[in-house]
């Protein structure tokens, strides 16, 4: 963690929000990559938008490729900006979510040593593929489900055309949400939503999300 979340955390004591993004940067997803560079741009815009939301939301970025990597620490998004992603080489998605739930859970340990308020974390796996071989997918798919029966954070996997379904329901341990064509902007103006309503919302709150394809459930936060 660096200097700059010490300072950010010391002047905002609001509720924190947190949204991890596991992404795949594979060589796949090069028929993609304009489209959803373009609607993270269009998602940091639209919670610059909302001054409340701006002021809980909390974005982390993990990337996976050949590797697994940290591309943005946990940050609120007037602290940074948008990484523009490249694609390149395999699908290390069991890594990829890994990090991504240590960097939810050395955020939330963080926060609790801080004596800050938050909500239950997001983690978003965007994907248009499947592991890479021999990786520990049963051993990952536990891993998530442990998590979640904990309330440790929602699980959203999201896959682009040419997605294994099947591999995303086994590590989610529900039914992955195919995305419509290209359609990130779609997507990420429905998660903006939904992160606004969260950050308006008391503990123990049933919240409907926004009516989308993708979904229409009630999420306890």
């Amino acid at each position: 963690m660096g200097l700059m979340d010490n300072v950010q955390q010391a002047e905002n004591f609001e509720q924190k929000c947190l949204c991890v993004f596991a992404i795949d940067v594979s060589g796949s997803m090069s028929s993609c990559v304009h489209e959803l560079n373009t609607g993270l741009q269009k998602f940091a815009v639209d919670v610059a938008s909302d001054p409340a939301l701006c002021a809980k939301l909390e974005v982390g970025i993990v990337t996976f490729g050949s590797t697994a990597d940290v591309l943005q620490t946990p940050a609120l998004l007037d602290a940074f900006e948008m990484p523009i992603l490249k694609v390149d080489g395999f699908t290390a998605m069991v890594g990829g979510v890994r990090l991504a739930m240590q960097m939810v859970q050395d955020r939330k340990d963080y926060w609790k040593q801080s004596g800050m308020n938050y909500y239950r974390p997001w983690i978003v796996l965007i994907t248009d593929g499947e592991p890479d071989d021999d990786q520990d997918v049963k051993g990952l798919a536990r891993e998530v489900e442990d998590a979640k029966q904990a309330k440790k954070f929602q699980f959203l996997p999201i896959g682009v055309k040419g997605a294994n379904m099947q591999k995303l329901a086994l590590i989610s341990g529900s039914k992955p949400h195919m995305l419509q064509g290209f359609n990130f902007a779609k997507f990420f103006t429905w998660l903006s939503d939904s992160m606004g309503k969260i950050a308006k919302s008391k503990e123990g709150d049933k919240i409907k999300l926004p009516e989308k394809d993708w979904t229409e459930e009630e999420f306890i936060v």
